[in-house]
């Protein structure tokens, strides 16, 4: 995955770039903590992705983004690890996205991120 400097409610952070198919599936479960970092997750076709906790081992926060605008934010998603594909649920943002950003826990909140913040 490759490492790019973006920046975010006033605040330059590093972050993993999902670019692949398998990187996308993965997401931040590879990892063992998102703190100081995050994983942005680009799109050619707006659409509303589902994404899944599956193996993630540490609470997060989804950033949803349209058009390099934040379109939405959920917060404190619990892990995924331990539970079955079955019991796992989908998180889907308000509108159809071309972009999603994963942060740990909290750090939406800690950054002041709200609908209409862009992203550079």
């Amino acid at each position: 995955m490759e490492k790019r400097k973006i920046k975010i409610g006033g605040r330059e952070l590093e972050v993993l770039v999902a670019e692949t198919i398998r990187d996308k599936q993965r997401g931040v479960s590879i990892l063992n903590t998102l703190e100081g970092t995050g994983m942005l997750f680009e799109f050619k076709v707006p659409m509303r992705y589902g994404f899944w906790m599956k193996g993630v081992k540490f609470p997060i926060d989804i950033i949803w983004l349209r058009k390099g605008k934040v379109v939405g934010i959920t917060e404190d998603i619990p892990p995924g690890s331990g539970f079955s594909l079955l019991g796992l649920k989908a998180y889907y943002p308000p509108v159809p996205i071309d972009a999603a950003l994963e942060l740990a826990s909290g750090a939406a909140a800690a950054i002041g991120l709200k609908e209409g913040d862009g992203l550079e």
